[in-house]
């Protein structure tokens, strides 16, 4: 156990609270508050919730988080900061006197050394010119006269019988042709009078659909008298079933419950939620949803195609949603 977990159960002790207690008032999980007491960071998910659960720890249980983080700053893990370094350009500058600059008789023999180069391509190029004019002037096997002799003669097929069997051929295929062609019409034309009544139908229910979307309107209220610290009670009236998208651009971590049942509603309870993934909760048979957000700088949630604006600061956030 390190001293600020152990200093942090005594407080939690002395106000007398359990863990229980603790994580109802924090909604912080009891795994990562028993991690934060015994010194266990890695079952917490970073090293930015570290931070955020201990000093929600710490206003829970009447300390001053900022100096409690700096007293035992040693003992928490830091989030990464961006540091320069001047080790690198230091070795480039270093490679770069080693390097230096072309010596002066380098310079004066580089015209001469072009020159050579230049001689030696125009006399491979001319070698290379002379080899192709000998290929092109050499016979051809294939042209000796003595092959042709074995060739075999051609039978002439222009016949009137073979000019008559050709044109049944052709007249033949084009029949079998015209008469694939009006089947297959006539199976698209059967096709299209079966389908055409289910896309009336189908039509119909859409419209009706619309219409009755057209005909609800939706209501999100704060319940003042239900908020209050990182707590926002919402009412909601106009739908029949609360619809949840959530999306992020960064980490967070997610928990949502049923507030009348604190049954869990995502399979994978306790994620930490990377930028592009997505949350859908459709039809919710609940009533009452609680949705608890680790970060909401990068989480933007929408009930039933609406924004929900964040009416109060903090990490984690806590939203309930009542459904009127």
């Amino acid at each position: 156990m390190t001293e600020i977990g152990t200093r942090l159960k005594e407080a939690r002790e002395a106000k007398g609270y359990t863990l229980s207690d603790l994580q109802e008032i924090t909604k912080i999980q009891k795994r990562y508050l028993v991690g934060i007491e015994n010194g266990d960071y890695d079952s917490i998910p970073g090293a930015f919730y570290v931070r955020a659960f201990i000093r929600q720890y710490a206003e829970a249980v009447g300390l001053d988080p900022d100096e409690l983080l700096e007293t035992y700053k040693n003992e928490v893990p830091s989030t990464p900061s961006m540091e320069a370094t001047t080790v690198i350009p230091a070795q480039r500058q270093k490679r770069n006197r080693i390097g230096g600059s072309p010596s002066r008789q380098t310079m004066e023999a580089l015209p001469k050394i072009m020159v050579g180069l230049f001689v030696v391509s125009i006399i491979v190029i001319a070698v290379w010119m002379y080899m192709q004019k000998s290929k092109t002037d050499l016979p051809n096997a294939s042209e000796d006269p003595s092959q042709a002799e074995y060739a075999e003669p051609v039978k002439p097929i222009d016949t009137e019988k073979e000019r008559e069997k050709e044109e049944t051929r052709k007249k033949n295929e084009a029949a079998a042709k015209e008469e694939a062609a009006l089947k297959e019409q006539e199976k698209e034309q059967q096709a299209t009078k079966e389908e055409k009544p289910k896309k009336d139908k189908e039509q119909d229910k859409g419209k009706d659909k619309d219409k009755d979307k057209d005909k609800v309107t939706q209501t999100i209220t704060e319940d003042a008298a239900n908020s209050g610290g990182n707590v926002t009670t919402f009412n909601v009236t106009g739908p029949e079933q609360l619809n949840f998208d959530l999306s992020f651009t960064g980490d967070a971590w997610i928990e949502v419950r049923d507030a009348a049942t604190r049954a869990t509603l995502l399979d994978n309870e306790g994620k930490v939620y990377t930028a592009g993934e997505e949350i859908k909760l459709e039809d919710v048979s609940a009533k009452s949803v609680y949705i608890v957000i680790g970060n909401i700088e990068t989480t933007d949630v929408q009930l039933n195609g609406e924004k929900v604006e964040y009416v109060r600061q903090g990490y984690p956030q806590s939203l309930i949603f009542n459904l009127q």
